[in-house]
């Protein structure tokens, strides 16, 4: 820090008073103020956490990439690289996922730790050393700061894991899970330290002498807020609104199985910030920390053919990216489900569903716990200014003569008022009327004010509700120029509503560089002859990608691949092509049509004609299975979006014999599904939850669905019952397609499973005989006229 010219004229009054005055250390006084954060704080740190998680993914794409291309990079160039990310070009994929956020009001809290080759330092005071990357146990650790607020993440990044290695990992995660839960309101800091050691002494007792000395410690403005420290001799407790760097970690750990001599000893840690509250600690660094995410292996690369033989001899062993790796754990084996599955598999997948809706429930509570939704929040319309003119001297001539006047350049209304000419942005006005009494002509110009909405949410923010608005001003005139007025004060206010409509749909987008053509290049680089799918409108005409007429279909395949990975290369980690995984595909009705559905690591789509499906899996709250009954030939599946604005997705008609696929994928992918026998009223549902989510999750959440899925089989349903249950509104299907799909489908089941003791097959030819007979009677028709011959009646 340097000091300016007033601490230091400052001190040297000072010292003359010195002698008189007691000085009393009040560090620890101010640091148990600062610890608690209000709601702006809070935001803030999830806005610098956020930043930490989005450069903690891109760093782990790079350090894939170095290790498969087998560079030599140095500690200290990575560390050096990440350090210049906020001011360097290659930080769109920060812009892309934090819009809202000044990234020049960003920093790092210290200059980003790599380590590797065995030798580990778990120190605050680490430094990257020059030594080169090694292809085993790679740490790294850094923190952004947003608005002077710090967070911190860490991670462990392990290639060609031993057994042991990724059993230690297992364990360090879920003593992070089971910290996590322990950390809340009320509980003293070093009870929370104590309870980590024993867990980790019951797991493998030869980890403790390896284990961290502290947890981790308080953080805020400061990033060490000693006073706060996770250890065995810290009687302080958590408080609702503090954060910490939670840092569990085992460090110097032997590896008798090493091929090399850095990689003997290696060390685990995991590092993420916490934030606590009354009922659970929630984790505000997002990101994977599964070891299927985290680890990595060498394999040997295809040879399908002799060209690609002659590719390959170079590398005969080729790194496994993340995007392989995370294939590897979710394709399944079997398509069916009386094949490859073992005895305890779907034991298995309920415990791990149970866990998931036990940290789905405690997310949510953290969400919304104290009736206010966090994660929304951040997402609120913002005050915008407009300004008409910059000086008085800006106005038309017009104004002169005191008319209203209608700058259509500026789009503002200019209206006189007192003697003045007051100009008026055309986004403040609501609307204008115009009526007729007699000779005069009255022109009532209403303009937006706070309160207008009804209960209604305000569409347009106000910087003081409190101050004093202007509701509505009228204009008489026996002057036929009113009605002219009106007509362009109408069109103007039509154009301005559709450029603001264009700015909303376009406010998502972000603002990519200009593109740079890659020169100096192979011409193998463009593939030429390559027709658009779907077509565009108007003429066919071929793009930059090669085709061949003959359809060599494995081929076209190869080097649109070997294309992909050209740009994924090109980019330096910013772009990562993704294969939709279509070993389980399946098929389903997300909108009219039947269609095949991939999922990807991230996502499930269809791409191949529009309409277009792309559900990002990280936006689903839960998955709802739908119509699963014996019986039935099909299934539904409906997406519930943690946004609770955004309406559900339903994808219709999945083939029954997809089931357990589709559960599988679901739980490989760590998303919480129920199941039960008939559609619901996802309108209505969701309607009722967003009126007060608080008091869902209070009374349980989404566990109101396990009471009616599985019954007494589910191991959810053995758990305490939600209060929350659905009327019967609620519970009727959703539309009357499903109504009449299921009835078919019922019929056709009941019409196949008909009891065979009915009528004996005389008796059912004579009953056909006597309806035979009764179609051959002639209709007779009578008509008769009643004794007063008023009426006639008509009798068959």
């Amino acid at each position: 820090l340097k000091e300016g010219h007033f601490v230091q004229e400052w001190q040297e009054v000072y010292e003359d008073l010195k002698a008189d005055i007691e000085e009393v250390d009040v560090s620890a006084g101010i640091a148990s103020v600062l610890a608690i954060k209000d709601d702006d704080e809070l935001k803030t740190i999830k806005a610098a956490c956020k930043l930490s998680s989005l450069v903690m993914q891109h760093f782990i794409g790079v350090v894939t990439s170095i290790i498969d291309e087998e560079k030599q990079v140095t500690h200290e160039k990575l560390s050096e690289d990440i350090d210049n990310l906020l001011i360097s070009e290659q930080n769109s994929f920060l812009k892309k996922g934090v819009q809202d956020v000044d990234l020049s009001r960003a920093e790092f809290c210290y200059t980003p730790i790599i380590q590797s080759g065995g030798v580990y330092d778990f120190k605050s005071s680490a430094e990257s050393d020059e030594r080169v990357l090694h292809d085993g146990t790679i740490l790294c650790s850094f923190g952004l700061r947003y608005k002077s607020y710090c967070s911190n993440i860490g991670r462990t990044i392990l290639f060609n894991p031993t057994k042991e290695q990724e059993k230690n990992y297992e364990i360090l995660l879920e003593l992070q899970r089971r910290i996590v839960d322990n950390i809340k309101s009320g509980v003293k800091l070093r009870d929370v330290y104590l309870k980590a050691v024993n867990f980790v002494k019951s797991k493998k007792s030869d980890l403790v002498n390896h284990f961290v000395k502290s947890l981790g410690h308080g953080m805020g403005i400061e990033f060490r807020e000693s006073a706060y420290s996770i250890n065995s001799k810290n009687t302080k407790e958590f408080k609702h609104g503090m954060v910490f760097n939670l840092f569990i970690g085992f460090q110097n750990l032997e590896n008798p199985k090493a091929t090399d001599e850095k990689g003997k000893i290696y060390s685990l840690w995991i590092i993420d910030t916490i934030r606590v509250s009354n009922e659970t600690a929630t984790l505000l660094t997002e990101g994977n920390r599964k070891l299927d995410n985290m680890a990595f292996s060498f394999q040997d690369g295809p040879e399908s053919d002799q060209e690609s033989k002659k590719e390959n001899k170079r590398s005969a062993q080729k790194v496994e990216s993340k995007r392989t790796a995370t294939r590897k754990s979710t394709i399944l084996k079997s398509k069916f489900r009386s094949e490859d599955k073992d005895e305890d598999s779907e034991q298995k997948r309920k415990d791990h569903q149970a866990e998931l809706a036990k940290q789905k429930q405690a997310e949510g509570l953290a969400r919304f716990g104290d009736g206010i939704d966090h994660q929304t929040s951040q997402r609120e319309a913002v005050f915008r200014k407009f300004e008409s003119y910059k000086r008085d001297t800006a106005l038309p001539k017009e104004v002169k003569d005191l008319k209203i006047v209608v700058d259509q350049r500026n789009e503002s209304v200019i209206l006189p008022v007192f003697g003045l000419a007051v100009p008026f942005h055309i986004s403040t006005l609501k609307n204008v009327n115009k009526t007729e009494e007699g000779e005069y002509t009255y022109l009532r110009i209403n303009f937006l004010t706070p309160g207008q909405a009804s209960g209604k949410k305000e569409d347009m923010p106000f910087d003081d509700p409190t101050a004093n608005f202007v509701r509505a001003v009228t204009y008489r005139s026996t002057d036929e120029n009113l009605s002219e007025i009106y007509r362009k004060i109408v069109e103007l206010k039509k154009t301005a509503a559709k450029k603001e409509a264009e700015r909303k749909e376009m406010s998502d987008l972000v603002e990519q560089d200009k593109l740079i053509e890659l020169r100096g290049r192979r011409p193998t680089n463009r593939l030429s002859d390559v027709f658009v799918r779907p077509g565009l409108d108007g003429k066919r005409i071929p793009g930059e990608l090669e085709i061949h007429e003959n359809g060599r279909r494995a081929l076209l395949n190869k080097e649109f691949k070997a294309f992909s990975e050209k740009i994924a290369e090109a980019s330096e980690g910013r772009v990562d092509v993704d294969i939709p995984f279509r070993e389980i595909a399946f098929q389903g009705v997300p909108f009219r049509t039947n269609v095949l559905l991939q999922p990807t690591t991230d996502c499930l789509v269809h791409l191949t004609d529009p309409p277009f499906l792309i559900i990002t899996i990280a936006d689903v709250e839960i998955a709802h299975l739908e119509r699963v009954q014996y019986g039935l030939k099909n299934f539904d599946l409906v997406f519930i979006f943690k946004d609770y604005t955004r309406t559900p997705v339903h994808i219709n008609t999945i083939p029954m014999n997809q089931l357990e696929n589709v559960k599988d994928w679901l739980d490989h992918v760590d998303l919480v599904f129920y199941e039960g026998p008939q559609n619901l009223n996802w309108t209505q549902i969701m309607r009722t939850i967003s009126k007060d989510p608080a008091d869902f999750y209070k009374n349980g959440g989404w566990s109101f669905l396990s009471m009616h899925g599985e019954g007494d089989d589910s191991e959810t349903s053995t758990e305490t019952a939600s209060e929350y249950v659905l009327s019967e509104s609620e519970f009727s299907e959703s539309s009357s397609d499903d109504d009449s799909r299921v009835d078919e489908e019922v019929s056709e089941y009941s019409e196949e499973t008909t009891d065979d003791s009915g009528e004996s097959w005389d008796e059912l030819e004579e009953k056909a005989r006597k309806a035979d007979e009764r179609k051959e009677v002639p209709k007779r028709k009578e008509v008769f006229e009643d004794t007063r011959g008023t009426n006639k009646k008509t009798r068959r």
